[in-house]
């Protein structure tokens, strides 16, 4: 529109000087919040948000491979989205399933860090270890998953 003013007079002065009333269609944008951080893997809320009633743009600021820390400001937020419906009730609906995603954790899926499954022991928890040539007074008997396994 700015550029029209100054370089097309006539496409400028077809624009109205004030919106159309009553208004024709419901609409807002939507800053995304992330609940959870990590490393991305895939983006399955994106997909759905993209597949609701009133979904007109999205704009992600994250994507697959990248970092996504918990949602403080707008710098942090994963990204944001424009709904529209003639129908107030269609959007709010899509607006509360958007931020159930979000509080699910649902707009992404994490990669995950293999974890060792081995015992725990006082390494594990960095909590030393016995000096050399000493051995624990403390001997399991019995576990509870079964007792009659002894040690």
């Amino acid at each position: 529109v700015t550029a029209n003013a100054y370089l097309d007079e006539e496409e400028f002065q077809k624009v109205p000087d004030v919106p159309p009333s009553p208004l024709k269609a419901h609409g807002l944008e939507i800053n995304l919040v992330s609940y959870s951080k990590g490393k991305v893997k895939s983006m399955p809320g994106f997909d759905v948000i993209k597949k609701l009633p009133s979904f007109v743009w999205l704009s992600p600021a994250v994507s697959i491979g990248s970092e996504v820390e918990y949602t403080i400001d707008l710098i942090t937020s994963p990204g944001c989205c424009v709904l529209m419906n003639s129908d107030e009730n269609v959007l709010k609906k899509d607006v509360d399933f958007i931020r159930y995603l979000e509080e699910i954790n649902g707009l992404f899926v994490y990669e995950t860090k293999g974890e060792s499954l081995a015992r725990p022991n006082v390494n594990t928890f960095g909590l030393g270890s016995l000096p050399s040539g000493k051995k624990s007074h403390h001997k399991r008997s019995s576990t509870l998953d079964r007792p009659g396994l002894l040690r």
